[in-house]
C-alpha cells in the first residue's frame, strides 16, 4: 500500500521465528558469517585430525584403534552436518532467555514507509531513517526480505507482510539501491 508521500508502506509484524531466520541468513548470507561458520569447520577438522593421531599412538590393537577412529569420525561429522540445527535451538535458547528478561533484540510491530528518497522505519519506541545508499546488501529467503545496512543491522520484512506485493517491493529496492539480491 502506498505511504503518504511515499511509494510504499509495509505494515510488519515479526515474531521469534522471523527473528531465527534473520540470524540464520546472517551467518550464511554475509562474508563476517561464513568466515565465522568455515573457522569452526576448520577448527573441528584440526581436533579430528589431533584426535585420530592421539588414537594411533595408543597402543590398543588394531581394531580397537579402528573402532575409536570411526566413533571419532562419526561425532566429528555430526558436528559439521549438524549445524544449522544447533544453530537454531541456541538461538531459540537465546529468545527465550530475552523473553524471559523483557529484552527482546528486535521490535514485534513496526511501519516501514519506502520512500523515494529513503526507508523510514517507525515503531513504538524508536523512528529511524535509513537512506537508500546506505543499503549494503540485500538478502532473500523463502519467506523474507533482510535490507542490510551494518554488518550487524538489517530491516527484515515478512513477505506475509506485503501480501500480492511481494515482487513490487523487490522491484523497488533494487532500483532504488541498485545493488543484486543475494538469495
Amino acid at each position: 500500500m502506498p505511504a503518504s508521500g511515499g511509494i510504499m508502506r509495509v505494515t510488519v509484524n515479526l515474531n521469534d521465528e522471523d527473528y531465527i531466520a534473520f540470524n540464520i541468513s546472517h551467518q550464511f548470507g554475509t562474508k563476517q558469517g561464513r568466515d565465522t561458520i568455515m573457522a569452526g569447520k576448520v577448527l573441528h577438522v584440526i581436533l579430528w585430525i589431533v584426535i585420530i593421531i592421539f588414537i594411533c599412538t595408543l597402543d590398543s590393537g588394531p581394531i580397537l584403534t579402528v573402532i575409536e577412529i570411526a566413533a571419532v569420525t562419526a561425532f566429528y561429522a555430526y558436528l559439521v552436518f549438524s549445524y544449522d540445527s544447533r544453530m537454531k535451538k541456541k538461538i531459540r535458547k537465546k529468545i527465550e532467555l530475552m523473553k524471559k528478561n523483557a529484552k527482546l533484540p528486535y521490535e514485534t510491530e513496526a511501519t516501514i514507509d519506502l520512500n523515494d528518497d529513503c526507508i523510514m522505519e517507525y515503531t513504538p519506541s524508536t523512528t529511524r531513517r535509513i537512506e537508500w545508499k546506505d543499503i549494503e546488501q540485500i538478502r532473500t529467503d523463502e519467506e523474507h526480505v533482510y535490507l542490510a545496512f551494518s554488518a550487524m543491522q538489517a530491516l527484515l520484512i515478512p513477505f506475509r507482510c506485503v501480501g500480492d506485493g511481494k515482487d513490487q517491493l523487490l522491484s523497488l529496492v533494487l532500483a532504488k539501491t541498485g545493488l543484486q539480491l543475494n538469495k
